[in-house]
């Protein structure tokens, strides 16, 4: 008797991806795997598409979502649901889990006619509750990896077939993802599957091994699409499956799970993918947001936007722009760091960041919120000060040297500030080794690091934040403050010899800081992100010179801007008796798909003041503008 063979791919771009980007993915990995499928009549395959990406083909390729019902009615094709938006759901509120599975399994049904039996768990993240959550909106199994199996106990030689768990008496199927087939597929020789799976056949005949990963890796990782096409490895894989179709047979996993009952009873302790556990340096994935504060930001953000989403009247509460942002912002992708991209990729966290603004936007029309705020937004125990005026809010840290975390122009729905702290890695350790060794295990050879980004490895001795005052005679950059006066517009704060006065006024923050005595030299920086450092419409405006954001230096301390020609926003900058600007731009140096890169996260701006000084003051007016140079 065969094995059945299942073969998932799950296929996902983040909601704001730039449209070239997905184009590419389409052109290289998912239009050239599925017409390979086409071609192949006896081939069985359960294939994943996040809902964005979904609607995303239907919009720009319907000629594709054609070729998928050709195969679905066919009986070869099986779609999966999951989250709309490929949220991480053990991370998000009840009612978002149930309403971004709802919206996905709607997705499925409108493009394919039927509803999907099982769930791609974005990222194979697994908190027990979610027996009983995916239950409840309607899906009967999920695939996990073997190695979640294992750490409830089940055998290595028993991680075959599907098992069954259950939440609160809801019940789930949960189908083990071979750890083996997931790396080999298709990064090794052929040869190499066939055997592993014909002596799997030989010990357990009937039974069930699940391949589940990603569709981009066939194809549009990088050297994917010369190893998988143009070398001919996924054309001797199918070659080679229909020729042992008396002992591995493809199957879609709805078809298995009905024709089969399940293993037996597990329990699963929480768990990711063994990688994404490294990463985090936990078994919870929820352990990025107390490594990555800027993801936690983001994420408490959208909690507290969700409590005044509940809180909201009526009108608010049923806004369904409203509720599409706060969905939205919910993409996991920008809540955590493994081999590529992920939070250190500005244009993500600038989408989630757009999205939430947007979100709060709506909800002010019908439910104003306060100017001024005192709270934990972050979860941590330490207060945050939001202070609002008709164009600006900003996030006070006073535990972080009365510090600026968030710097928002309400009228573009953009943080101007956005930028992640510089921190070691584990590749930084050795790039040039890390590279060789390929850890991702992509075909052909791994780019390796220039110089000139071993040189980029700069760490931050503080949180990335706006309007940090650097003083020899001062607290220390992130020394605590405290609140000494806060009303709506104005907000004071003192630690030892020195006083912060933050002033809001419509469009204009004014920042002070005042000393004891007469004080040595000092700088205050500001810190802006407007993501891309090359592109014609943004940079700075200074004495009549248009200077490009990547520009690093000093400058006389006569008024200096920054312009943002795609958001239309300009930043005009003044500092009365400063000596001069210093700027230095700065960038990270993070993993990628093709080897490490340098990735532009903002630049500090610092006035900076000589000696002799009792008081210091900067000010920022922000305002819609052509940002013509």
């Amino acid at each position: 008797m065969p094995i059945d063979l299942a073969l998932v791919l799950h296929a996902h771009q983040p909601a704001g991806n730039f449209d070239a980007a997905i184009e590419r993915a389409y052109a290289s990995a998912y239009l050239p795997f599925v017409e390979a499928a086409a071609e192949r009549p006896w081939l069985r395959l359960t294939l994943h598409y996040s809902g964005y990406l979904l609607d995303w083909l239907a919009a720009r390729h319907p000629e594709y979502l054609a070729r998928l019902r050709q195969l679905q009615q066919a009986g070869q094709l099986e779609l999966l649901g999951g989250g709309y938006y490929e949220p991480i759901l053990a991370a998000i509120p009840a009612a978002d889990q149930q309403e971004q599975i709802r919206r996905m399994t709607e997705a499925v049904q409108r493009h394919f006619g039927l509803a999907p039996h099982g769930a791609w768990l974005a990222e194979r993240v697994w908190e027990p509750q979610l027996a009983s959550v995916l239950a409840a909106a309607g899906v009967v199994y999920t695939l996990l990896d073997d190695t979640h199996l294992e750490l409830a106990g089940v055998a290595k030689d028993d991680l075959h077939g599907y098992w069954q768990t259950e939440d609160q008496g809801l019940r789930l199927a949960v189908v083990p993802s071979n750890f083996f087939l997931r790396q080999a597929i298709p990064f090794l020789p052929e040869p190499e599957s066939f055997d592993f799976l014909l002596a799997a056949a030989a010990r357990h005949p009937g039974s069930l091994l699940t391949m589940g990963d990603d569709l981009e890796k066939f194809g549009s990782w990088p050297h994917t699409f010369e190893h998988v096409y143009r070398d001919g490895w996924l054309r001797r894989f199918l070659d080679g499956l229909e020729q042992r179709q008396d002992e591995i047979r493809t199957v879609r996993l709805r078809d298995h799970l009905r024709a089969h009952p399940p293993r037996g009873l597990v329990y699963l302790p929480t768990a990711s993918y063994p990688e994404m556990m490294q990463w985090a340096a936990s078994s919870s994935w929820r352990a990025f947001l107390a490594k990555y504060p800027e993801a936690n930001l983001i994420h408490k953000t959208h909690q507290d936007l969700h409590r005044r989403w509940q809180s909201a009247d009526a009108a608010a509460a049923e806004d369904p722009e409203a509720r599409e942002h706060l969905l939205a912002a919910e993409a996991n992708d920008v809540y955590w760091h493994g081999w590529f991209g992920g939070l250190y990729s500005p244009h993500l966290r600038n989408q989630a960041f757009t999205h939430l603004l947007a979100a709060d936007r709506l909800l002010a029309r019908t439910q104003p919120p306060s100017a001024l705020r005192r709270l934990d937004l972050l979860g941590d125990g330490a207060e945050s000060i939001e202070m609002r005026s008709a164009s600006l809010r900003l996030l006070l840290t006073p535990g972080d040297g009365a510090t600026v975390q968030e710097l928002d122009f309400l009228p573009a729905d953009a943080n101007l500030v956005n930028s992640i702290r510089r921190r070691p890695e584990p590749y930084h350790a050795d790039l040039r080794r890390h590279a060789e060794q390929n850890p991702a295990h992509l075909p052909g050879p791994v780019a390796l690091p220039a110089p000139a980004l071993e040189a980029l490895l700069v760490y931050d001795a503080y949180a990335s934040a706006s309007c940090r005052l650097v003083q020899e005679a001062a607290p220390a950059p992130d020394a605590a403050y405290t609140v000494t006066n806060a009303a709506p517009a104005r907000v004071e704060l003192a630690c030892g010899p020195v006083r912060r006065i933050y002033a809001l006024d419509n469009d204009t923050l004014v920042v002070a800081a005042e000393f004891d005595a007469v004080a040595g030299p000092a700088r205050l920086e500001w810190l802006f992100n407007l993501l891309a450092p090359d592109a014609p419409d943004r940079g700075y405006r200074h004495a009549g010179r248009r200077l490009d954001l990547r520009f690093a230096g000093e400058l006389p301390p006569s008024p200096l801007s920054l312009l943002d020609g795609w958001r239309g926003v300009e930043i005009e900058l003044t500092a009365p008796g400063a000596e001069r600007w210093r700027i230095e731009p700065r960038f990270t140096v993070s993993q990628g798909e093709a080897g490490v890169e340098a990735i532009y996260q903002g630049s500090v701006i610092a006035a900076c003041w000589a000696g002799g000084l009792s008081r210091i003051v900067t000010q920022a007016k922000i305002f819609l503008s052509s940002c013509h140079f």
